[in-house]
């Protein structure tokens, strides 16, 4: 009964088994009342122990739940930064194409003006060479119109007799 934790009813039963039997002095009963003390005793032991782990598996429990909101926390928080992070990248994605379209563009008309210039110089060295040729003919034509002005002058200074004896 005291295995059960029922006091009243052990001491009861002992009080009868005095009575029955006084047989307290003798060796058997110190036998039994020592083997059923150690018994309690050990029993005593391991409750004590059990309530040690008990309380110990709690506070890690604890731990362990205080360890899982953090990391609760830090997942929500790592989401969120994950979001605004792909956020980030399609915004720079979008930047980083409209930079490259417009490089295109730049870059089309970038070829569009060096064929452009390269047509302008063509035509400039074909002017500039019309230019030597009109010049060249311009230095002809001066300096024919300057035979021909001393060929008039010449003539001009032939007296009526010199013209009349054919001289030229």
């Amino acid at each position: 009964n005291i295995r059960d934790y029922r006091f009243q009813e052990a001491y009861e039963n002992l009080n009868s088994a005095i009575k029955l039997r006084n047989d307290l002095g003798t060796d058997t009963f110190k036998r039994y009342f020592v083997v059923f003390g150690h018994g309690f005793k050990r029993y005593k032991k391991l409750f004590d122990k059990s309530q040690e782990n008990i309380r110990i598996q709690e506070l890690e429990l604890m731990k362990l739940q205080t360890d899982t909101s953090d990391l609760k926390n830090q997942l929500d928080k790592s989401e969120f930064d994950n979001e605004e992070l792909v956020a980030e990248k399609n915004s720079l994605n979008r930047t980083v194409e409209h930079l490259k379209s417009q490089l295109n563009e730049t870059e089309n008309l970038a070829t569009i003006s060096k064929k452009k210039n390269k047509k302008r110089k063509n035509k400039i060295v074909e002017l500039e060479a019309e230019i030597e040729k009109l010049k060249s003919n311009v230095m002809a034509r001066e300096k024919n119109i300057e035979q021909l002005i001393k060929e008039n002058k010449r003539i001009l200074d032939i007296t009526w007799f010199q013209k009349l004896i054919g001289r030229k």
